[in-house]
């Protein structure tokens, strides 16, 4: 009995050391979302008592963002520990099929024959092998080969047959099918956690930036006369993590995350060589942005054009540096799923008009190079031709009290759709353009001309440079039924003589090269419906030689 009792004693020893620590819930308190795919989360986990611990499983954190906070006044040491886990899976492979078959009745094809048993045993390592579904016959579902197999690898499939065990070697199967087939199996997978070392109880929370969880902002207005209806709404791309209550934060601006694509050493997925590989390649802070594969969203069906939506009242948000956060309180959204959440609607001053902007044609090596005209075929250098077209333009006034970061937005009016642009970045207070359509009622002529060069004009840095002096003449031609309201703006390098009208001169930079001011000229004309508007200006400008 004393005997029975020691060893007892020993098998439980051993069991409870086979278990190691236990694993503490981690649940997640907040997360801050940016739009490039990244995610700042905050975990928080109750410590029972002092001793050690696992807190997982834990998802890949960028390199340099993965911090725990113990309770106040505790020593923490902490290990980054593999909890292996088995996830259900689809098999899309012939190597997965036979795992989701072992134990099964099954048939396998060797050499253009099948061999009919129960799948007895498989390698530990199999080699990858593409398959995809063909027909249906006899009621067997039928995968047949679509590459080439991979190199022999060691062991052997192990099938027992009527007539004793058959030993196969991976490469020569060539197909499997069975009356009931299985298409799922459990995967094995290794989860990272963190084993922590506690001297005392209390509430701990951990830090990391991860990729996986992001956010997609656009926007939706219909236009009503001096006014659009203005709304907003952020959709959650969830591929890392399950949200329950969680608040999100959704964060708008150009954060520098140097690391986002370096990994931390704590997610267990690279050797020294390959770490320290990543940290030396260039980090230069390019964005990365996955697609949005499904979405789930709740509408209500209507006989006509919906409108924006329930009025919610722009929330204040919170202004950190240049970041801006729009709150969205109490998530709920497993991993994999898609959610859809309205973040304000607003009446914002919104005016239709037309805009024609016209590239300067001073190009960056100072030649004169007007690539929006071709030249008259005398060969002299003087162009006349289609110009770039006048847009119809829709101009909103952020009068929200938030910042609009860059998004879609859909446009609309009376139910119908007008179309579709990019929203720039646009904070409080400020304007933003929105292009609607090209207006073909609205045709133009431009062109320049060279009528005086001054050659060796300037000498700077050991160059030459001619002084040409240019001519610039716009037309405008309204076919449209009342009168039209255009923006026009010429962008050019070089010093004005004269314009006709008179233009609004906005001198903007010069370049890197002080060789010429950099100015835009801004006329805003009405031309009345069948009439045409001429514009003539006159500029100075150096020219390489």
């Amino acid at each position: 009995m004393r005997r029975c009792a020691i060893v007892l004693s020993l098998l439980l020893g051993s069991l409870a050391l086979a278990q190691g620590p236990e694993v503490l819930p981690a649940k997640i308190r907040t997360a801050a979302l940016f739009k490039n795919g990244l995610a700042m989360v905050v975990r928080d986990v109750t410590v029972p008592a002092a001793g050690e611990w696992i807190v997982g499983e834990l998802p890949a954190p960028v390199h340099g963002s993965f911090w725990l906070v113990p309770p106040a006044g505790a020593e923490l040491s902490a290990t980054a520990v593999n909890l292996p886990r088995r996830t259900p899976t689809d098999a899309l492979t012939l190597v997965d099929l036979l795992r989701a078959n072992l134990g099964r009745a099954v048939e396998i094809k060797v050499d253009n024959a099948w061999q009919a048993g129960t799948l007895r045993a498989l390698p530990e390592k199999m080699p990858t092998i593409a398959m995809r579904q063909g027909g249906r016959a006899n009621d067997y579902y039928y995968y047949r080969e679509t590459m080439a197999a991979a190199p022999p690898v060691p062991g052997f499939v192990l099938l027992d047959t009527r007539d004793g065990q058959l030993a196969l070697e991976p490469n020569q199967i060539k197909g499997l099918r069975g009356k009931q087939l299985a298409t799922r199996y459990d995967q094995a997978q290794a989860a990272v956690g963190v084993k922590l070392k506690l001297d005392k109880p209390g509430p701990l929370s951990v830090w990391y930036l991860t990729w996986g969880l992001t956010w997609a902002p656009s926007y939706r207005l219909d236009v009503k006369g001096e006014t659009a209806s203005f709304g907003m709404k952020a959709m959650v791309v969830n591929d890392v993590e399950a949200l329950a209550a969680t608040d999100l934060q959704f964060v708008t601006g150009f954060p520098n995350l140097r690391f986002a694509q370096v990994h931390d050493p704590l997610a267990l997925n690279a050797d020294v060589t390959a770490f320290i590989t990543a940290l030396s390649a260039p980090q230069d802070g390019t964005d990365r942005y996955g697609g949005v594969t499904s979405q789930v969203m709740q509408v209500r069906s209507q006989d006509s054009a919906p409108p924006v939506g329930p009025v919610y009242k722009p929330s204040a948000g919170e202004q950190s540096e240049d970041l801006f956060f729009y709150p969205q309180p109490k998530v709920t959204l497993d991993r994999g799923e898609r959610g859809y959440y309205p973040l304000f609607t607003s009446d914002v001053p919104c005016r239709s008009l037309f805009t024609w902007e016209l590239p300067d044609t001073v190009d960056e090596d100072y030649r004169w190079r007007p690539w929006w005209w071709a030249p008259r075929s005398s060969g002299n250098d003087t162009g006349r031709t289609q110009s770039p077209q006048i847009w119809h333009v829709l101009r909103l006034t952020n009068t929200s009290g938030v910042p609009w970061t860059t998004a879609p937005a859909m446009m609309l009016r009376d139910g119908r759709i007008m179309g579709q642009e990019m929203l720039t970045y646009t904070g409080a207070g400020d304007q933003v353009d929105l292009r609607v359509t090209r207006s073909v009622d609205l045709p133009t002529m431009a062109s320049e001309s060279i009528i005086k060069t001054e050659r060796a004009a300037e000498h700077l840095g050991g160059l030459s440079y001619s002084r040409l002096t240019v001519k610039g003449e716009l037309a405008i031609f309204n076919r449209k039924a009342v009168e039209a309201q255009i923006e026009v703006r010429k962008q050019l390098q070089g010093e004005i003589v004269d314009t006709k009208p008179t233009a609004d001169v906005r001198r903007t930079a010069k370049l890197l090269s002080p060789i010429n001011q950099v100015q835009s000229l801004v006329w805003k004309v009405a031309v009345p419906s069948g009439a045409r508007q001429d514009i003539v200006y006159t500029y100075t400008v150096l020219v390489l030689e």
